[in-house]
């Protein structure tokens, strides 16, 4: 199995579980669902956007905040940084930025600049809403 992140053979089957097959891969450690249990991609936007993810909302940055607090203490002002699956709502990065970190975004449905696959970066955020299934 090619490795949906970075494209490297050397995924292999690590976990089973309710019938659903998840992978992970052998160079850059990602892991995934298979990919035969991907949901229409339709059907997955009406899903995403049933999250009410608003930049302005307090109790969604607050939820936030235990990420970007302790990421933060890590970081040195320079750093850049990737949200990837940030959303329509990006809050995290807008967090992050107003701190002073330099930000991009990727989301497949909001923000799909492709650019950020040839940058580099000293951390990247994921969110778990990147690929839903039943």
């Amino acid at each position: 199995m090619n490795c949906i992140v970075c494209n490297n053979q050397s995924a292999d089957s690590f976990q089973t579980s309710d019938t659903k097959t998840y992978w992970k891969c052998g160079y850059c450690f990602a892991k995934f669902l298979d990919p035969s249990l991907y949901i229409e991609v339709g059907i997955e936007k009406e899903r995403y956007l049933e999250h009410d993810n608003r930049i302005d909302d307090d109790a969604y940055r607050s939820f936030l905040s235990r990420l970007a607090n302790p990421l933060q203490k890590k970081l040195s002002v320079d750093d850049t940084g990737l949200d990837f699956g940030c959303g329509h709502g990006p809050a995290l990065a807008d967090m992050l930025q107003i701190d002073g970190f330099q930000v991009d975004l990727y989301d497949p449905f909001f923000f799909p600049d492709k650019k950020i696959f040839s940058k580099k970066y000293n951390f990247i955020s994921r969110k778990i809403i990147c690929k839903f299934f039943y």
